[in-house]
């Protein structure tokens, strides 16, 4: 979790960012980083460092302008689901993740 990281931290969030999804890929699972798109990937991560790692990029009310290149974008936390009272997440997933996992045969699948 970098939201708390100080933008003059970057290469050390980077560096646990890696660190932390090298550890998960080698015990078998898909990973990706998920952040805002400007105080996240732009302020407190080396994004051109990350590019081994798919991208889940949260910028509401337009798709993202920093972060050219990501599997998923989440563009509001206000959405409504029958049968869930309060907000829900919006999220558009742009691959097939399901079917990538399982034929890579990832995460115990």
């Amino acid at each position: 979790d970098i939201e708390t990281t100080s933008p003059d931290r970057k290469k050390e969030a980077t560096d646990a960012s890696i660190a932390f999804c090298e550890e998960c890929e080698k015990a078998g699972y898909y990973v990706g980083i998920y952040a805002s798109d400007i105080s996240g990937f732009k302020d407190k991560l080396q994004l051109d460092r990350l590019n081994a790692f798919d991208k889940w990029v949260a910028r509401y009310g337009s798709t993202p302008k920093y972060v050219k290149k990501y599997g998923m974008w989440q563009g509001s936390s206000k959405g409504h689901i029958d049968g869930i009272s309060g907000y829900v997440d919006i999220d558009v997933a742009f691959y097939d993740y399901p079917s990538i996992i399982k034929k890579a045969r990832l995460n115990n699948l």
